[in-house]
């Protein structure tokens, strides 16, 4: 099991590796819990799993839009946006 706290060792393939990991350990986690649960719309707070998986969907794409700004050197011109 991934360490959440844990940083990654540094190299580009065992980061990517842990990231497989983390991956699978949430689809694993949503597999085995009950379909009726996963359709409760308090699984955290007001959220059910349609909101959650969006609210990561989101997250993990605006990650990736930050670390291509860095790569091309406009890391201070990327909008964080609002987060509310």
């Amino acid at each position: 099991m991934t360490d959440a706290g844990a940083a990654p060792s540094g190299s580009p393939e065992a980061i990517a590796a842990e990231l497989v990991e983390a991956r699978d350990e949430f689809f694993a986690a949503l597999d085995a819990s009950p379909a009726a649960r996963r359709d409760a719309p308090d699984l955290v707070g007001e959220w059910g799993v349609r909101e959650l998986i969006a609210h990561l969907g989101y997250w993990v794409g605006h990650a990736a839009e930050s670390i291509h700004a860095a790569e091309q050197g406009r890391a201070d011109t990327f909008e964080v946006g609002d987060m509310e």
